[in-house]
């Protein structure tokens, strides 16, 4: 069995998006009783997320994991 990628994988593998840091910018932010919450898009690949920010925090946490995008 050969292990080298036939034309129409290497064909999948060229559309496949490079993998980039993500640059999160806050689309909306609601205050709950846990802290604000902020649902932020990335500007790079439009994946989106939702973090928290507890108070005190100096920065916030991934609430949820990056889904969409490119």
């Amino acid at each position: 069995m050969s292990t080298a990628p036939t034309s129409e994988t290497a064909a999948h593998l060229h559309d496949a998006p490079a993998p980039h840091e993500h640059a999160w910018s806050t689309r909306s932010r609601h205050s709950t009783s846990d802290g604000l919450l902020l649902y932020v898009r990335c500007t790079g690949c439009d994946a989106h997320r939702v973090d928290l920010i507890i108070p005190g925090a100096v920065a916030p946490s991934a609430l949820s994991r990056a889904f969409g995008g490119d």
